[in-house]
């Protein structure tokens, strides 16, 4: 029997269709503000070397849901809290239209992660109800693998046995979700609630900031640009001033984002700071793993009611406000302030339309409201040594916002590191001044865009 005839093409939710499983204390804040203009739902991809092979995998796909069944959940509302019950799995899905635009209860019964492919790429579009991007990215490097082995088993099981063993074997080693093995404990560990203390203040509110102005594009449509260079040009540039990839990453943005402000004439009322949201991956600062959401967010701010800044000065501010903020006694607090909130009793008694009443409220005043974008590194991605040769590229691609307007990811794979701008407005400087500025640095990237049109703002300058 082949790898590929080992699975059942059909299956793929697990023998208990309806477990549930409750939220984790990130996830909770989603479900309220979920809308056609906040879709909580972002990608991570690989294009590959190769098209891909649809009945491979749609056996990857099936191996995935059999193996990880929490995967193969819907959003659920319940009497006192919004909950994830498992439902029938989907075969891969085509890549059509814009990313990240469906809104994810206009087809309540389909699984908040979904796979998509079209020519060499496999999708991954996932709600952040389910997990966040270090969720993502291990079970893009599990799907990978379960795809490789189905190819491998469809080409012959006796010359391929060997190589799909020895994959197996390093997919393990690095823990990644192996077809065959049973969930682990830590897949499904809710890394917040080990974390509950008493003793730990709550963390700072912050006043509105300032969001990028200019038309939005038409209702549903997103354009994505990804810009990629080569990753040790980008390392020499941050080594020649002792700062790290995220820290340069950042640095970009906001000069863009200061560019921006000081284009356009400002209102008194719109003379606020440019705030930059950075989520921090948990997971590396307590040695916990788990599928599910474990980030919390840092603050970088520059306040342009004291004047324009030079890059060298902005550049500066962001390496030691990151490293201010990342101490890991920092980090907790925010993660101190959901568990406190899910388990006051008050909260527990309430019914779920009024606590999504609440919450719409709060994430209206302390959510998007208090940071200008965000940008988002997902770091390095390795792969098993037998796979990484039949995988080109990987990209991120954030969740689309009307409020911040446009956010930016960075990831890196291979010797290629991939920025890409997840953008709502008509205008494209933003876009065009953060690779202006790498271009004066001599490096020269690739850029790929979904191709949406844009009209000049006829705004007065």
């Amino acid at each position: 029997m082949t790898w590929a005839e080992q699975t059942d093409l059909n299956g793929g939710a697990g023998e208990h269709r309806r477990r549930w499983y409750p939220l984790d204390n990130t996830a909770v804040i989603f479900p309220p503000i979920i809308s056609p203009q906040f879709t909580t739902l972002f990608r991570v991809s690989a294009e590959l070397t190769q098209a891909v092979r649809l009945r491979e995998l749609t056996t990857a796909v099936a191996q995935l849901y059999r193996r990880a069944p929490y995967l193969c959940v819907r959003l659920r509302t319940g009497i006192f809290w919004h909950y994830l019950e498992e439902t029938a799995a989907v075969g891969p899905l085509g890549d059509v239209g814009f990313p990240c635009t469906e809104h994810p209860r206009l087809v309540p019964t389909r699984p908040l992660l979904v796979v998509r492919c079209r020519h060499r790429r496999i999708t991954l579009e996932i709600s952040h109800v389910l997990t966040d991007g270090g969720g993502a990215r291990l079970i893009l490097q599990s799907l990978l693998v379960m795809y490789r082995l189905a190819c491998l088993g469809s080409d012959g099981e006796h010359p391929e046995m060997a190589a799909a063993v020895s994959l197996l074997a390093e997919a393990r080693e690095m823990d990644l979700l192996v077809p065959g093995d049973p969930p682990a404990e830590w897949e499904q560990c809710y890394g917040s609630r080990e974390m509950g203390s008493r003793r730990i203040p709550a963390p700072p509110r912050y006043t509105p900031a300032w969001h990028s102005d200019g038309p939005n594009l038409a209702a549903g449509e997103y354009r994505v640009t990804t810009v990629r260079y080569p990753t040790a040009a980008l390392r020499e540039v941050a080594r020649s001033s002792n700062v790290s990839l995220t820290d340069l990453g950042v640095a970009l943005y906001a000069e863009a984002l200061q560019e921006r402000y000081f284009s356009r004439w400002r209102r008194r009322r719109e003379r606020r700071p440019i705030r930059i949201l950075v989520p921090v991956d948990m997971r590396p600062h307590t040695g916990l793993k788990t599928v599910r959401n474990f980030f919390v967010f840092v603050l970088v701010e520059l306040d342009q009611r004291l004047g324009s800044y030079s890059f060298a000065e902005i550049l500066r501010k962001v390496h030691f406000q990151l490293r201010a903020e990342l101490d890991p006694r920092t980090l907790k607090k925010q993660i101190i302030r959901n568990v406190r909130a899910e388990r006051n009793w008050f909260n527990r008694i309430i019914p779920v339309f009024a606590k999504d009443w609440v919450l719409r409220r709060v994430h209206r005043v302390q959510g998007e409201a208090t940071n200008t974008g965000s940008f988002s590194n997902l770091g390095s991605v390795p792969l098993p040594a037998s796979l990484s040769p039949h995988v080109r590229t990987m990209d991120f691609v954030p969740p689309p916002s009307t409020i911040t307007g446009i956010n930016v990811t960075m990831i890196s794979y291979g010797e290629k590191t991939a920025f890409t701008f997840g953008s709502v407005r008509e205008d494209t400087g933003i876009e065009r001044f953060f690779c202006s500025r790498l271009a004066s640095f001599g490096l020269t990237g690739e850029l790929v865009s979904n191709g949406v049109a844009t009209r000049q703002s006829t705004e007065r300058p």
